[in-house]
């Protein structure tokens, strides 16, 4: 957080997960991009173009993290050639 706030008051409020995604699932739109990629398109709505390019940017880097984390568990669950499990 910055040393100085532009506001006098500032909330700061939390939702419960669920909540959330139901209140940001309709201002997103993804789709496969092409059905042999690992690429989606992204389309994202918001009350600023700055708030629409915040929301996509966010969800672009978790989308991502998560490839980044399935490949590597895939590459740590996959038994190298010739090796043998006990």
């Amino acid at each position: 957080m910055p040393e100085e706030l532009p506001y006098a008051h500032l909330v700061i409020r939390v939702d419960a997960f669920p909540r959330v995604v139901s209140g940001v699932q309709h201002r997103i739109d993804a789709s496969v991009a092409h059905r042999n990629a690992d690429l989606i398109d992204l389309t994202c709505r918001g009350s600023t173009p700055r708030c629409a390019q915040e929301l996509c940017d966010g969800i672009s880097r978790r989308y991502m993290r998560l490839r980044i984390d399935l490949q590597r568990a895939s590459a740590t669950a996959t038994p190298s050639p010739g090796t043998r499990r006990h």
